[in-house]
């Protein structure tokens, strides 16, 4: 830090300083995120997850071990990273959790299944690295899907509010269906 002083104006370290704990900062709660639930969490967080779900034996037990696990993270994010004004209660969380990680077991044993009925059985450790990393991409990205539409839900039925340039509600007591609709899918749809 004594280094950064010397290069620095103080006013530029204080601008950072406040900028980094903005970042730990629900917008909404105004509570700090837990760190797996912060964005800068998703990368490290992730890669033991992917490396699990790729090199691993695809067994069942696996298959339900990587993919639970997986949901149980993004579950996390999605909960750390939500619209804190449309409310949200434990039954509907629970709900896109159960939903979320039901659907990426059912897709990773579904195309398992297949690619095992299709595929040779002495295939060879690339193709059989190939085919993991299939199997894992179709199930994470649609219980991705599944797991963020479902939990911020009552987003969509409740409204979100509405922001001026500063980030400040233009008035609290007015929500918008529309536009929560419009951030909920469209991040849905970048799983």
């Amino acid at each position: 830090m004594i280094g950064l002083r010397m290069c620095l104006p103080n006013m530029k370290i204080q601008k950072n300083q406040a900028l980094i704990l903005k970042s730990m900062e629900h917008p909404d709660t105004k509570k700090p995120i837990l760190w797996p639930g912060r964005t800068c969490c998703f990368v490290p967080a992730n890669l033991p997850l992917i490396v699990g779900m790729i090199l691993t034996k695809q067994t069942p037990a696996n298959l339900l071990f990587w993919h639970w696990t997986n949901q149980t993270y993004n579950a996390t994010l999605n909960y750390g990273n939500r619209n804190a004004t449309a409310g949200s209660n434990n039954k509907e969380l629970l709900m896109a959790y159960a939903g979320a990680a039901s659907t990426a077991i059912a897709v990773a044993l579904g195309i398992r299944g297949i690619a095992n009925k299709i595929l040779p059985k002495n295939m060879s450790r690339g193709t059989q690295i190939i085919t993991n990393a299939f199997v894992a991409g179709a199930a994470s990205s649609s219980a991705g899907f599944i797991n963020l539409y479902i939990m911020r839900s009552p987003e969509m039925k409740k409204g979100i509010n509405l922001l001026d340039k500063e980030q400040n509600p233009i008035d609290p007591s007015l929500k918008s269906i529309v536009a929560a609709k419009k951030a909920v899918v469209s991040s849905a749809l970048t799983r």
